[in-house]
C-alpha cells in the first residue's frame, strides 16, 4: 500500500483460447511474472498484537498464541514486511503447567487416635506415643516414584506424642490354650495384655517389658511319647527244685513301638534274668537204658542209649537237677566186628612134581 513492493501476474502458453503446455511455447520470449513496484513512502506503521489463547488444563506440553498484524494508527492492516522484522513480536509460546502438573509431597492426616476424647491423634492413650501419617511423591493427582520428587522438602512422617501420664496398668493373661495329643513337638499359647483395673487395655509398651508373661510354651510330653523300658512276664523257673533262674524279655518301647535300646535310659533298664527257689530237691540220681545194638558193618558206627535224672520213686526231673560231672555217657563207637580186622590169610602150597622127593633146603641134582 505504500513504499517499495513487488507484483505478479499469470503468464501462460495458449492457442487461441485453449491452454498449451509450456514447452510448445519459446522460453526466450516468455513475459516476466514478477516486477517491483513503488507507491510512495509508507505512513507511520508498527506491530499489534491480540491477546494470548488460554492454555489448556492438561500435564501434557501445550502452546499458547496470538495474532500479531502490522497496521497503522487508524488500525489500517499493512503486509507485515511493511514493519520491522526484527521487531515482530512472537506468535507461539508454551504454556506454563499447573500447579499439579510439578511432582510434590502430599501427607496424609496423622494416624487416627486410639481414644476419641483426646486432641491428639497419638498411638498411645497416656504417656509418651508417637503418631505417623503417609507422604506420597505424587503428580496430577497420581503416585509415583518418590525420585521424582524434592528429598529435601519431604514432609516428617512420624513425630512423637505426649498424652500425659497412664492409670495404674498391668499385664493380664488368658487361660493356656490345649495341647494336642501326639507325640511331635507341639506349643501351647495364651493371650497377654496390658491392662488397667477396668479391663480397658492399653499399648504393650505402656506396661513394663521385663514383667511381660509368656505367650507362648512348649508342651509337655505324653507320657506315652517317652522311650521307656517294657519288660514281659517272667518265664517259669528253669528247674524244678533247689535254685535255679527265670528269663523274660526287656524291649524299649516309644508310641508303642519297640525302638533301638539307646533310646532309653540304661540305668533303668529293667533285669531280664533272676534267680529263682523251688525248695529242697529229692535225692536225685542219674539211670541208664540199655546200650543200642550195634550194626554188623565194617564202617565206623555208634550205639546209643537213654539218660535220664530220676528220683528214687523212677519220677523224671530236668538233667540239671542231677550233677551234671557225674553224667554218664549217652553214646560211644561200635567195636568192628572180628571180620573187619584186617589179618594174613595164606594160601595152600604148591604141588610137587615128584612126589619121592622130600622138601629140601637144597635143590635136586640134575
Amino acid at each position: 500500500m505504500c513504499g517499495n513492493g513487488n507484483r505478479t501476474r499469470t503468464v501462460d502458453c495458449s492457442s487461441g483460447r485453449e491452454t498449451r503446455d509450456p514447452s510448445l511455447c519459446n522460453a526466450d520470449r516468455k513475459p516476466v511474472e514478477f516486477q517491483s513496484c513503488t507507491l510512495g513512502p509508507c505512513e507511520e506503521v508498527k506491530w499489534t498484537v491480540s491477546e494470548w489463547s488460554g492454555c489448556q488444563d492438561t500435564c501434557s506440553p501445550s502452546i499458547q498464541s496470538r495474532q500479531v498484524h502490522c497496521a497503522n494508527k487508524d488500525s489500517a492492516l499493512f503486509p507485515v514486511d511493511a514493519c520491522d522484522a526484527a521487531e515482530m513480536p512472537e506468535v507461539t509460546k508454551p504454556c506454563p503447567k499447573p500447579a499439579r502438573c510439578e511432582a510434590t509431597w502430599h501427607a496424609s492426616e496423622w494416624s487416627e487416635v486410639s481414644n476419641p476424647s483426646l486432641d491428639m491423634q497419638c498411638d498411645r492413650m497416656c504417656g509418651n506415643g508417637n503418631r505417623t501419617r503417609i507422604v506420597e511423591c505424587s503428580l496430577d493427582r497420581e503416585t509415583i516414584d518418590p525420585s521424582l520428587c524434592d528429598a529435601d522438602k519431604k514432609p516428617v512422617e512420624c513425630e512423637s506424642c505426649t498424652l500425659g501420664p497412664c492409670e495404674e496398668v498391668k499385664w493380664t493373661v488368658s487361660e493356656w490354650s490345649r495341647c494336642q495329643n501326639f507325640c511331635r513337638p507341639s506349643i501351647q499359647s495364651r493371650q497377654v495384655h496390658c491392662a488397667n483395673a477396668d479391663d480397658v487395655f492399653f499399648p504393650e509398651d505402656a506396661c513394663h517389658a521385663a514383667e511381660m508373661p509368656e505367650q507362648t510354651r512348649p508342651c509337655p510330653k505324653p507320657v506315652r511319647c517317652e522311650a521307656m523300658w517294657h519288660a514281659s512276664e517272667w518265664s517259669d523257673c528253669d528247674r524244678t527244685c533247689g535254685n535255679g533262674k527265670r528269663t523274660r524279655v526287656v524291649e524299649c518301647s516309644l508310641d508303642k513301638e519297640t525302638v533301638d535300646p539307646s533310646f532309653c535310659d540304661s540305668d533303668k533298664k529293667p533285669v531280664e534274668y533272676e534267680g529263682c527257689t523251688l525248695g529242697l530237691c529229692e535225692e536225685m540220681k542219674w539211670t541208664v537204658s540199655e546200650w543200642s545194638r550195634c550194626e554188623d558193618s565194617c564202617s565206623p558206627s555208634t550205639q546209643s542209649r537213654q539218660v535220664h535224672c530220676m528220683n528214687e520213686e523212677g519220677a523224671v526231673f530236668p538233667n540239671n537237677s542231677c550233677d551234671a560231672s557225674q553224667m554218664p555217657e549217652l553214646s560211644k563207637p561200635c567195636p568192628k566186628p572180628a571180620r573187619c580186622e584186617v589179618m594174613w590169610h595164606a594160601s595152600e602150597w604148591s604141588e610137587v612134581s615128584n612126589p619121592s622127593i622130600l622138601c629140601t633146603n637144597k635143590y635136586p641134582e640134575v
